[in-house]
């Protein structure tokens, strides 16, 4: 049976009223995943901003600790990275200009992680200098020709690319930001327009000559699908789509279900919970039950959640309790097949004896 195919995808890129770059891929018109940041065309945003997840950096090497296996490393940030010596070159030691990247960010007080294992990630490929490329998932549902010269030609863009922040890194100060591939819109390229995306929209001709200049540098498949958005009336992008609200959305507790159910989101120091309640819907239909119609539509909301939140670790989902095996399946069939868009790597791992639907989500 072939699976089925992903509902259209759209990319809207805007900026929010806090004048933030605002990246929101929508499937069937909800937003499903968000990336933002400073704006890149606001000068004294793009000078004070801080580093992000994915950049590469030239960092000095502080101490190294042979007893936490791991060094220390001046990113130019309130605190030295931690660089665990498993990612760092033979070797190591005190003193050593080292380029690395930006692995997790941390909590204010703690040291940012970094790795000097560079990987540097383009739409189709992933250029290692001491490895073999990797290919991207999404050459798999390319034709073979198409897909071998979209990564070749990706491949030799990020050669190229290493090739000249090498040669920079050689000489000059240090610690210095190096290279940006956490941006945003470089993120979004690489990661959310993939083969479902039907359209890209741009809010304004300066946000669409941005998103023109670098789709044609790392992704010209990209360029039939912009298109500009005009704001009418004061109203742009971001209220035609509905998305002015995002913000409180993705931190609001408790998030209504179509038929009158909720979802209920809590965090704890360990772990994620979801609670399912019923709510409202208390008709139990012939042929359609209340427990599984509710828990259906919790397995599909709970995987848009977790992305739409970048929610990482353990999460456990209480469903409606069911009563049959048969119903069981399907509501973690429901969640597989939602979680099939997640860039993160999500494992549902089930229900346990107690009832609980356990999953993880990570980007590692």
């Amino acid at each position: 049976m072939n699976a089925p195919a992903r509902p259209p995808e759209t990319l809207a890129v805007y900026r929010t009223a806090a004048g933030r770059l605002r990246i929101v891929l929508l499937q069937d018109d909800r937003p499903c995943e968000v990336l933002d940041g400073p704006d890149p065309l606001d000068p004294a945003a793009a000078a004070n901003r801080p580093l992000r997840e994915g950049d590469l950096v030239l960092g000095v090497v502080r101490r190294v600790v042979a007893d936490l296996s791991a060094a220390f490393v001046d990113i130019g940030e309130e605190h030295d990275g931690f660089l665990p010596l498993s990612d760092a070159p033979p070797g190591c030691k005190a003193g050593q200009r080292l380029p690395v990247l930006l692995d997790r960010r941390m909590p204010d007080g703690k040291g940012h992680r970094v790795d000097a294992r560079i990987a540097l990630p383009g739409p189709f490929a992933v250029f290692r200098p001491d490895a073999e490329p990797k290919r991207r998932t999404r050459l798999k549902s390319m034709d073979p020709a198409a897909a071998a010269a979209a990564f070749d030609r990706d491949l030799a863009r990020l050669a190229g690319e290493w090739a000249a922040l090498a040669a920079e890194a050689a000489s000059g100060s240090a610690p210095r930001h190096l290279g940006d591939y956490g941006a945003p819109l470089y993120r979004a390229l690489c990661g959310l327009a993939g083969p479902a995306v039907t359209s890209v929209r741009a809010d304004g001709s300066e946000l669409l000559a941005l998103v023109h200049a670098e789709a044609a540098r790392i992704l010209p498949d990209a360029l039939p699908l912009l298109s500009l958005s005009v704001p009418v009336g004061g109203y742009g992008l971001e209220a035609a789509l509905g998305l002015a609200g995002l913000d409180d959305a993705v931190r609001r507790r408790t998030v209504r279900l179509p038929s009158g159910g909720s979802l209920v989101l809590d965090r704890t120091e360990a772990l994620h919970v979801l609670d399912v309640n019923s709510g409202k819907d208390v008709r139990n239909r012939p042929g359609d039950p209340l427990a599984l119609r509710t828990n259906l539509e919790a397995a599909r909301e709970a995987a848009r959640q977790m992305r739409l939140r970048d929610l990482q670790g353990i999460v456990l989902v209480d469903f409606i309790r069911m009563k049959s095996d048969e119903d069981r399946a399907a509501v973690a069939a429901a969640f597989r097949a939602a979680a099939e868009g997640d860039r993160a790597k999500v494992r549902a791992e089930g229900f346990t004896k107690l009832g609980l639907f356990e999953a993880t989500r990570s980007w590692t």
